[in-house]
């Protein structure tokens, strides 16, 4: 085997060399003895706690602990003095302003020339920001979970569609509204819902969407799969990118065919007793008009023709 050409440092050299890595690191590297008891800190610790070295050294490791984690400590010395390894284990340590910071400790035994266990080195990265990040994206995915779950169990039919009508979403209300199931309608253009004197419809929704115009309660028709005609309010608003760029539309259709219906319904008995109202007010006026029956009036509610049934009514005798 050739010789190396890498030089062979010399034990001051190598000792150095070690300490102008831990030197220049930019986690915490921390030392201490089986009692807890700091030995060496670094600029990094100092920048991260807060502590300089003079006034860390010789301070019990708990120095860094918030109160409720005091029983860490022990937990780890006795898997140190074990000879164990301690790796990324994230927790939270205290620094000297009080503030409570997330860190990822890396924990390793210090052995003396015997091989004896005689204290531990800890490496401490503060995750703080990556910490809070997650929380961020794990309560992102939780409102996304529950939004999610919301849509797929809405009695309402909640689509997704592009700018050019394209559906990109489709719930289980879609299905039972319009009778397509999701696989079917995801990737083909919403008009197929459209009857064919309302096509126009789409491109005056589109064109308000592009202005950034939310459509709401817009009473319309739609065809369902088995081409029965349906009546829906429609609630449409634009779906933006992560810069605030309009990409799509959400739509929400509320199926009012019963509604409808009854609304229609009313209509019908509203205008059958209004037709019934002119009718009886128009034979009451007749009535009035009838040379009979004035005298009858004017004889007063007691005269024979009102006690006879010459009115329908003793009021109307009194009318005149």
């Amino acid at each position: 085997m050739p010789p190396s050409n890498s030089p062979v440092l010399s034990a001051p050299a190598t000792d150095a060399f070690f300490s102008a890595i831990v030197s220049s690191s930019n986690d915490a590297i921390v030392s201490k003895d089986l009692n807890g008891t700091i030995t060496s800190w670094n600029p990094s610790a100092e920048r991260i706690f807060g502590y300089l070295a003079e006034e860390a050294i010789g301070e019990p490791i708990q120095l860094l602990f918030p109160p409720d984690r005091l029983d860490e400590e022990a937990r780890i010395i006795e898997r140190i003095k074990a000879g164990e390894r301690v790796e990324h284990f994230e927790t939270i340590r205290k620094r000297k302003d009080g503030t409570l910071i997330n860190v990822s400790l890396t924990i390793s035994p210090i052995r003396n020339a015997n091989g004896r266990i005689v204290g531990a080195s800890k490496i401490a990265r503060d995750i703080t920001d990556r910490v809070k990040e997650r929380e961020r994206l794990n309560v992102a995915e939780l409102a996304s979970a529950r939004l999610a779950a919301l849509v797929a169990g809405s009695d309402d039919a909640i689509i997704g569609k592009d700018l050019n009508g394209i559906v990109t979403s489709w719930n289980r209300g879609a299905e039972r509204i319009f009778g397509y199931v999701e696989k079917e309608m995801i990737g083909r253009s919403i008009v197929i819902l459209l009857p064919p004197d309302r096509l126009n419809e789409e491109q005056h929704i589109l064109a308000r969407l592009q202005r950034s115009e939310r459509v709401e309660h817009f009473e319309t028709v739609r065809i369902r799969k088995d081409r029965r005609p349906i009546s829906v309010s429609l609630t449409i608003s634009p779906i933006r990118d992560g810069t605030g760029k309009i990409v799509g539309a959400s739509k929400i259709a509320r199926d009012i065919t019963a509604i409808q219906e009854a609304r229609r319904e009313l209509e019908q008995h509203a205008a059958l007793l209004e037709t019934r109202v002119r009718e009886r007010t128009a034979r009451l006026e007749e009535s009035l008009r009838s040379p009979d029956l004035s005298i009858a009036c004017k004889n007063g509610p007691a005269s024979p023709s009102c006690r006879s049934g010459a009115s329908s009514s003793r009021s109307e005798c009194c009318l005149a």
